[in-house]
């Protein structure tokens, strides 16, 4: 595979054979190299480090695919060489998805990126998107696309207009866990964290990003068609001949909506803040819903089950906030608190793909994972005439709640850890009290984050047959060195256990 980057008139040509490069500079192998069990095991590791490398590259430069793609920054190419804001690029590229998880494999994106020079540029990107999970061949009908043209106006690059043409796979939630930890989650540990839709269609966008204020402002108009995708099976390094999690079933058909979205971010960093805020909002009303939930049956013939009602889907008005504050209590130490809430916001029960459910690691952790979800997982469906058959899909009728709130807070402060190795029976100290710590043979410091939470939710259900879940609340305590945290929870409510787990980085 060749990369193209132009600059200014000045042509670069990269080339690495047998194998082509992901955007964050990983080798891909061939589709022919993956059909024995040396290509195999290469390929898996070849995932797990574009999942750790592509975490490590900055925002701007990680692309995901979706509706969503336009809170990105324009600095998009993969060649920074030119330090003039103005002048044009061009470039091929070729990166991973969002994240690696049990529906597609590994999503790897790929095709030419334009951006004309000037004050008021024009970017197209016209991007291919191959899923792992559908083999070493190249199928069309099991490839996604993202095409976007953007316009910037007025000359400072915060205005700009564009149109979107997409048929991806998007998460049901995305804001818990990072892609990073979700991707690698699928792939090591043989958890998906996330649930996952097929959307296909077209926008048109409007953005402001004003270059003076920490603001970005978007709106969008969107013709869409929904449709649910069954769990795959893709590789995972371990249980792999273990079956994957049950996808849930999502309202299918054509939707039309105008989404608002705004985020404000003060924050002093964005890594690990130290102070400011971080507030996202976002806002859709689908003004045209024709959706419907698939027809099912239990999944086990001889289960004595009723199923809930499928409601009828006229409107979708929905919202989400997720506020986060910092605040610094003194140099080592501070207090984190965050609010996310969303749901419904006109009383009317929600299509799946719109749902809410809490527990897990990224909201409730002392709670299994979606254990708050309304009663949606409370049985296995399929559709008719497959049951009993090895046809039989398993699936779950629904996501979550119709409407969800969670509260989380965090202490956080530092520990001063040090290790003297031979350096006298006073562990550095002399008699008189001087320190000795310079004549140690050999000497260790460190200085980890240590913290104390406590996470409280709870979801409601605007369906007659489904009920509402009662507040959850867990405490936990965890230590942090850089962006590798272990993690104790246990909970307060309702509940029994000690969950331990890793997060790569904090939790919020």
């Amino acid at each position: 595979m060749s990369a193209v980057s132009s600059q200014t008139g000045l042509m670069k040509l990269n080339t690495s054979i047998p194998g082509a490069y992901l955007g964050d500079g990983v080798p891909v192998p061939s589709p022919g190299a993956c059909q024995t069990p040396g290509g195999r095991r290469r390929m898996m590791l070849m995932i797990v480090a574009a999942l750790l490398l592509r975490s490590m590259a900055p925002a701007s430069a990680q692309l995901k695919p979706g509706p969503l793609a336009e809170n990105r920054s324009p600095e998009l190419a993969a060649d920074t060489s030119s330090t003039n804001p103005l002048s044009g690029q061009s470039d091929f590229l070729l990166t991973t998805g969002k994240s690696y998880n049990r529906v597609e494999g590994l999503p790897i994106a790929f095709g030419p990126r334009i951006r004309t020079e000037g004050a008021n540029p024009f970017r197209l990107e016209a991007l291919a998107v191959y899923r792992t999970e559908s083999g070493a061949k190249l199928d069309p009908d099991e490839m996604g696309y993202f095409v976007r043209a953007d316009k910037y106006l007025g000359g400072s690059g915060a205005f700009r207009v564009g149109a979107q043409l997409y048929s991806v796979i998007d998460p049901i939630e995305e804001w818990q866990l990072t892609d990073l930890e979700t991707g690698l989650s699928t792939f090591v540990l043989h958890r998906d964290q996330r649930d996952h839709f097929e959307r296909s269609g077209w926008g048109l966008t409007a953005g402001w990003q004003p270059v003076e204020l920490p603001v970005v402002m978007s709106l969008e108009s969107r013709w869409e068609s929904h449709a649910s995708r069954a769990t795959g099976a893709p590789w995972s390094l371990f249980r792999n001949a273990d079956p994957w999690r049950a996808q849930p079933l999502v309202g299918e058909g054509d939707i039309r909506s105008i989404v608002a979205q705004a985020t404000l971010d003060t924050r002093v960093n964005n890594w690990n803040p130290a102070g400011g805020w971080l507030v996202s909002a976002r806002f859709e009303n689908a003004f045209h819903v024709d959706l419907a939930s698939p027809a099912v049956v239990p999944f086990d013939p001889d289960a004595d089950v009723v199923l809930p009602e499928a409601p009828e889907y006229s409107r979708v008005v929905h919202g989400l906030i997720d506020a986060r504050s910092y605040h610094r209590i003194n140099p080592g130490s501070r207090l984190n608190l965050r609010v996310v809430a969303g749901g419904s916001l006109n009383g009317d029960p929600l299509p799946p793909q719109w749902q809410h459910a809490l527990g897990g690691e990224g909201s409730l952790p002392g709670y299994r994972h979606f254990s708050q979800d309304c009663g949606a997982r409370s049985v296995l469906v399929t559709t008719p005439g497959q049951v009993g058959t090895l046809e039989a899909i398993p699936s779950y009728p629904a996501y979550g709640c119709d409407a969800f709130g969670l509260l989380q807070a965090e202490i956080r402060g530092k520990l001063n850890l040090r290790l003297l190795w031979d350096g006298g029976p006073w562990n550095g100290h002399s008699p008189d009290g001087e320190d000795t710590e310079g004549s140690a043979a050999l000497s260790w410091a460190s200085s980890p984050d240590w913290a104390v939470f406590v996470d409280a939710g709870r979801g409601w259900s605007y369906q007659t047959d489904r009920p509402d879940e009662d507040t959850r609340v867990d405490v936990g305590v965890g230590v942090l060195l850089e962006r590798f945290g272990v993690y104790l929870a246990v909970p307060v409510t309702g509940g029994s256990g000690v969950n331990l787990f890793v997060r790569l980085g904090p939790r919020f």
